[in-house]
């Protein structure tokens, strides 16, 4: 999941919200982050990542971390910080720009 936006503390602070939302509806999920990505500012957005990573053992169809995902989605997006503008959430699947 990719927080951008054009001030560095909006955007780490959108972060920050959403990973809490995240450890609220987590049961066997591990997540990293937020943190600045590789590659901290792109076309003057500055970025934070937060990894989320799932055990195949635990969740092999990967319904939990849809699941905890959707949920804290649908919580940050009632917040003043999902509402706001000058931020952007990007969910990835793949995510190759980690790199």
């Amino acid at each position: 999941v990719e927080f951008r936006g054009r001030k560095e503390n909006e955007a780490k602070e959108n972060a920050n919200v959403f990973a809490q939302f995240l450890k609220s509806v987590n049961g066997s999920l591990q997540i990293l982050g937020p943190s600045p990505a590789a590659i901290e500012k792109i076309q003057n957005a500055f970025r934070y990542h937060i990894l989320l990573k799932s055990s195949k053992e635990k969740d092999s169809s990967g319904n939990h971390l849809r699941s905890a995902l959707k949920k804290a989605i649908q919580s940050y997006k009632e917040t003043i910080y999902g509402k706001s503008k000058s931020v952007k959430m990007i969910v990835d699947i793949d995510p190759v720009g980690m790199m």
